[in-house]
């Protein structure tokens, strides 16, 4: 017969391991297959110069849309909008550190690029990696301009 200590432990041990699962961000998205919210994050109006930034939440997790000078050179990178017969090149991402999950500041005035503060990981207005530890960008949140609005829709597949 089973011992009822063993059974309480191996419920424990699922309630602990399962509530664990459904506290990492994006998980329950990630089960499911659900797609987060659309979030709005500026009016195109609010972007108006070469490295204007948006702050935002998307699915529980910090991020940020800036406005570039002149397309990435990975253009997968960024969405294009035409505003008033001008290209506009908008990238948004999420801000967590791709070596260890800290927050990189905003991006420097001067050189437009977000230095991680643990580890010194740099990155690029577009969020590429520039500089290690950090092996991999920040990664992209996908974006629609909805009338004049910019809303966030999706994360990005991976790369």
């Amino acid at each position: 017969m089973n011992d009822p200590s063993d059974d309480r432990r191996h419920l424990l041990k699922t309630l602990t391991v399962g509530g664990a699962v459904l506290l990492l961000p994006g998980s329950v998205h990630a089960q499911t297959g659900s797609t987060p919210a659309a979030v709005k994050i500026v009016p195109l109006s609010g972007l108006d110069k070469a490295f204007s930034t948006a702050e935002f939440m998307f699915d529980g997790t910090a991020a940020l849309l800036v406005r570039l000078s002149a397309p990435p050179p990975d253009r997968a990178r960024a969405l294009e909008v035409k505003v008033g017969g001008t290209s506009v090149f908008l990238t948004a991402f999420t801000r967590v550190c791709t070596h260890l999950g800290c927050t990189p500041a905003l991006p420097d005035a001067r050189t437009h690029q977000m230095v991680c503060p643990c580890h010194g990981s740099t990155y690029s207005a577009d969020g590429t990696v520039v500089k290690g530890p950090a092996q991999r960008s920040l990664s992209l949140i996908s974006m629609e301009v909805r009338g004049s609005d910019v809303y966030a829709v999706a994360l990005a597949p991976s790369t």
